[in-house]
This record gives structure tokens, C-alpha cells and sequence, in this order.
């Protein structure tokens, strides 16, 4: 935290000034449960995440979605 304008981490935590990694915070705008959060994922709304982060995230969940939807197709069609 900035040591300068918070005396402490009490307060610079309530004030969402601390980070215990680079760039990493805790803040007021995160999803309090997992099904917001999935969806945030998958329409690549995530709050405070870059876009490319953010599709490189949702890549992950997009690929198996769309083989298991490519393997259906194609064990349909017959005498392919």
C-alpha cells in the first residue's frame, strides 16, 4: 500500500489500497459467487480485466464447448 497516504493497512484496506501482488487487489467490484462469475467470463465482462486477459480466460471455457458441440455434429451425420 502507499505508505504515504494511508498510516496503515487497516486503513488502506478499507480505502481498496492494498495489493499483495503486482497489479493484484482486493476490491468492492468482484462477483460474490461463482455463477457470476462464469457468466461475466463467458460474455467477456469480467470487472478490471483486460480484454485480451479476459478472452485468453475464456478461451479455456469456449474450446470444450465448441469440440463437444463439433463431436455431436459429427457422430450424427451419417456415413461421414
Amino acid at each position: 500500500w502507499n505508505s504515504t497516504a494511508h498510516t496503515s493497512v487497516g486503513t488502506a484496506f478499507v480505502a481498496d489500497a492494498v495489493y499483495f501482488l503486482h497489479g493484484v487487489g482486493v476490491s468492492d467490484t468482484a462477483v460474490p459467487d461463482v455463477l457470476s462469475l462464469m457468466i461475466g467470463l463467458l460474455t467477456l465482462q469480467l470487472p478490471d480485466c483486460p480484454p485480451l486477459i479476459n478472452l485468453l480466460l475464456a478461451t479455456f471455457v469456449y474450446g470444450p464447448v465448441v469440440y463437444i458441440i463439433w463431436f455431436i455434429i459429427k457422430e450424427s451425420m451419417p456415413f461421414v
